[in-house]
């Protein structure tokens, strides 16, 4: 549940950045609408199925709530479980704002606010979004862990726990949704890695055309230490959970 509100909330923080980038837009175009939908979607779609061989993969507590009074779910578990969804939503939400507190929503200078949404005077922006988190501030190390954090639990229950798919080309499918997931919240602090071989080829190439891309102290603990922290991380908890 925490990962799900993590992907759905940041990926909808992502959508609120680009629709006050200072671009005209109409209310909430289907650019924005598609990112937000396509996270939550494959989110479910990834963790349902990754929780399925433990849980059942509920995700939600009007899921649980059926399964407790046609009696496939022991109502203690059940009670359990819709429990733990709202602690995990309120970790999810945390996580989040870790990630992206450091920075706050500043309209553009020549922002025509009445033509991005008629009516509305200067100052109506920020009052209305309540200083959401846009940049990427001190926290790109904690985007990175969650977002490697996200896909190596997905291959460790996917993949490497035979009791939730069989074969691989089924484990493919939630591993290739995490991925896509994590970039869609990550991408527009980070550029998202995940990866550190991923990340160190191409600043390797730029560096021989003589661009410097390797962003110091603060890069090198996003890109290179933060996944390998996931790695250790989410691996050895998912050893002692089994």
């Amino acid at each position: 549940m925490a990962m799900f509100v993590w992907v759905g909330t940041g990926t909808a923080v992502v959508a609120s950045r680009a629709q006050f980038s200072g671009e005209p837009k109409v209310s909430f175009p289907a650019m924005i609408h598609l990112p937000i939908a396509i996270a939550f979607g494959f989110g479910i779609t990834v963790l349902a199925g990754n929780l399925g061989a433990y849980s059942g993969g509920h995700v939600n507590p009007p899921v649980t709530l059926p399964l407790m009074i046609t009696c496939h779910c022991e109502v203690l578990d059940g009670s359990v479980y819709i429990l733990c969804q709202a602690l995990g939503a309120i970790v999810g939400s945390l996580l989040v704002s870790v990630c992206t507190s450091h920075a706050s929503y500043v309209p553009p200078a020549n922002l025509d606010t009445e033509t991005l949404q008629p009516g509305w005077k200067e100052g109506d922006i920020i009052d209305a979004i309540g200083y959401p988190p846009f940049a990427l501030a001190a926290n790109a190390f904690f985007l990175e862990f969650f977002g490697t954090s996200l896909l190596i639990g997905t291959v460790m229950v996917s993949a490497v726990d035979k009791r939730t798919y069989t074969t691989a080309m089924l484990a493919a499918w939630p591993i290739g949704f995490s991925v896509m997931l994590s970039h869609l919240v990550i991408i527009p602090f980070t550029g998202c890695g995940i990866n550190p071989t991923r990340t160190f080829g191409p600043a390797v190439v730029n560096s021989f055309a003589g661009n410097n891309v390797w962003q110091g102290g603060t890069g090198f603990l996003a890109f290179y230490v933060a996944p390998f922290c996931a790695s250790i991380v989410v691996g050895g908890s998912t050893f002692l959970f089994w």
